[in-house]
């Protein structure tokens, strides 16, 4: 720009500044879909390919973002896109998925790689809005630059699946075709979907549409609230076990570098757990399972997994990460410490009923809520307080006391009157 002619002198004032928009240096190649494609980067005055050594999703995570979208769906090597031409400009980046630019990722010592190993990603062109946490929401979609509603009169679940599918996610809890989650503005960008039945296309894009809002308007913008993209592998009704993360189609263990109690509540509480009782780690024994590498370091509060910085990436990886959930809780009552107490079975809280119910029991309850000092009273509801309706998960508790577990006291899964169910107080 120095051996561009000036005009001099000049009458500017900086109320004239100009400003530019840059094209971001990566760029996608080698497929019709304007999502996905062999990654391209700009060096050194020259376009050049990625080598897929340790390519993954949290490499392609910083790609897409620079591109403009959500996120990444899949990581993609091999040349899955086709080979490329020219130079190979890093034969390996390992990024820890947080990084703005390719340029902030470590690189790999030059190696041997050819075009044959070029890499790929394929981005979240979707994204959800609108809802109280990424599970839930307006679908809106990422065309030609922008983010718009995808609108249908006929929103059948098939159609549904196979966005959450593109979004990343494996199952849906609900969906809708009308203001679920507020009404859209803009452009509608693709309308009136038929996917048919199973099998799941590969993207949305290979099912039939229109493009617009071609006899569609924002009152049948669609939402989906899709199950949780963590779960927890339990042993029997112990919420205790290895963290499940939803990624590239398959579920995977998270690498427990980093992994502590903060990181823990966010998986339990994704998992519509109060929250966690422990952060633990477990021998990493099969090889064969898939594991994010990056791990991931939560402050606590966040409200989904994915919504925390991802950790470091290790050499190694030896031990998963694991936790043990909060099953219990008191609810209803005038203070934390007091109330009916209810147990999470099958996604959802219940009670537990009065029969054989002591202060033994009771004792075994508060602890495990995190009361170490055990329990001050146990009774049925107050007056103002009976249910004469609602779920009894529980009956026929015998503890003697010592347990660290309710679970342990090998309790009946049978119901009773939600009038049964008991109340305790536990000691603050």
């Amino acid at each position: 720009m120095l051996e561009c002619p000036r005009i001099t002198p000049h009458n500017c004032g900086h109320t004239e500044d100009a400003s530019v928009i840059c094209q971001p240096h990566v760029r996608l190649a080698g497929s019709n879909n304007h999502h996905e494609g062999r990654l391209e980067v700009y060096k050194d005055g020259s376009w050049g390919t990625v080598c897929d050594w340790n390519w993954d999703i949290a490499d392609s995570e910083v790609v897409c973002r620079m591109l403009g979208f959500n996120g990444a769906i899949w990581a993609r090597g091999a040349a899955y896109y086709g080979e490329g031409t020219g130079t190979i400009h890093y034969d390996g980046l390992l990024c820890n998925g947080n990084e703005k630019r390719l340029l902030h990722c470590h690189k790999s010592p030059i190696g041997t790689c050819t075009h044959a190993q070029d890499a790929g990603v394929r981005c979240q062109a979707m994204r959800l809005v609108g809802g109280p946490d990424r599970n839930k929401g307006r679908v809106e979609m990422r065309k030609s630059g922008t983010w718009g509603s995808i609108c249908d009169p006929d929103f059948p679940s098939s159609d549904a699946l196979q966005i959450a599918h593109d979004l990343g996610r494996s199952s849906i809890s609900g969906y809708y075709n009308s203001p679920q989650y507020g009404t859209g503005s803009g452009d509608i960008k693709i309308s009136n979907i038929t996917c048919g039945s199973w099998p799941l296309k590969d993207s949305i894009f290979d099912c039939h549409h229109s493009e617009g809002g071609e006899g569609c308007t924002h009152e049948h913008d669609i939402s989906l609230w899709m199950n949780a993209g963590v779960r927890v592998y339990t042993n029997g009704y112990e919420m205790n076990g290895e963290v499940g993360v939803y990624r590239e189609g398959m579920w995977s263990r998270v690498c427990a570098n980093d992994w502590d109690i903060r990181d823990a509540h966010v998986v339990c509480r994704e998992s519509r757990y109060p929250g966690a009782v422990e952060a633990i780690t477990i021998p990493r024994v099969d090889d064969s399972t898939p594991v994010i590498r990056g791990g991931y370091r939560c402050e606590g509060y966040e409200v989904n997994l994915e919504d925390c910085e991802r950790g470091s990436v290790p050499s190694t990886c030896t031990h998963n990460a694991g936790v043990t959930c909060q099953t219990l809780r008191l609810a209803d009552g005038p203070s934390p410490h007091f109330g009916r107490l209810e147990v999470f079975r099958s996604g959802a809280f219940g009670g537990i009923c009065d029969e054989s119910w002591d202060i033994r029991d009771a004792h075994v309850a508060c602890v495990q809520l995190g009361f170490l000092a055990g329990a001050r009273a146990t009774q049925l509801a107050p007056a103002d307080k009976v249910k004469t309706s609602g779920l009894m998960w529980m009956t026929k508790v015998y503890c003697n006391g010592m347990e660290k577990n309710i679970f342990d006291c090998r309790p009946t899964m049978e119901t009773c009157s939600a009038s049964n169910a008991v109340w305790v107080e536990c000691i603050p």
